[in-house]
C-alpha cells in the first residue's frame, strides 16, 4: 500500500479528531485541514466514518454513496489520501479480530458463542473499525498525520480509550 513508503515526514502518527453535530463542518475542516498538511510535507490520511460518504464529495471526487474507490485509503494528492468506512466491507475483512474481541466480551457476560456473534455487530462498529486501521499502522511503525470525522464524538472516545487496554 502507498501509504506505508520509506522516508517519514514527522516521528510520530497525530491524529485530529473532527467531531460535532450533524453539518458544523466536520467534513469539510478536516479535508482543509489534511490538504494544508499535505502542502506542508506530511503525509495525511483524512477518514470518515460517517455513513453518509461525503468525504469524496469535499474533494470533488465523482463518486457514488457506495464507490469503491475510497472503502480503501485512495490517493488525492502527493501525501494525501482519503478512506470512507464502508461498515458491511470493514466487519468482512476485519471479522475474525472484532469478533473474537467482541464475543469474548460478551461471551464473560455468560452469553454463548452462538448468541455473542448475534450480538457482535453493535453502534460503534464503525469507529472500531477505523480503530484497526490505526492500530495496524501504529504496529508497523507508520508515522503520518491522520483527521478522523467522527458524526458521534462520545463513541469515538470511547473506542479509543478501549483501544488502548
Amino acid at each position: 500500500m502507498a501509504l506505508f513508503e520509506e522516508g517519514a515526514y514527522c516521528r510520530v502518527m497525530r491524529i485530529l479528531l473532527f467531531s460535532g453535530k450533524g453539518g458544523v463542518g466536520k467534513t469539510s475542516l478536516s479535508a482543509a485541514t489534511g490538504t494544508r498538511l499535505a502542502e506542508l510535507g506530511y503525509r495525511t490520511l483524512v477518514m470518515s466514518v460517517d455513513p453518509a460518504h461525503s468525504l469524496a464529495d469535499a474533494f470533488d471526487l465523482e463518486a457514488g454513496l457506495f464507490d469503491a474507490r475510497t472503502a480503501d485509503p485512495y490517493e488525492i494528492a502527493e501525501r494525501l489520501w482519503i478512506h470512507e468506512i464502508n461498515i458491511q466491507r470493514e466487519i468482512k475483512r476485519h471479522w475474525q479480530e472484532i469478533w473474537g474481541y467482541i464475543s469474548g466480551l460478551l461471551r464473560t457476560s455468560g452469553l454463548n458463542e452462538v448468541e455473542a456473534e448475534e450480538m457482535a455487530i453493535f453502534p460503534g462498529m464503525e469507529e472500531l473499525t477505523a480503530l484497526l486501521y490505526v492500530n495496524e499502522w501504529v504496529k508497523e511503525g507508520d508515522t503520518m498525520w491522520w483527521c478522523w470525522t467522527a458524526h458521534r464524538p462520545g463513541r469515538a472516545c470511547a473506542s479509543s480509550r478501549c483501544q488502548r487496554r
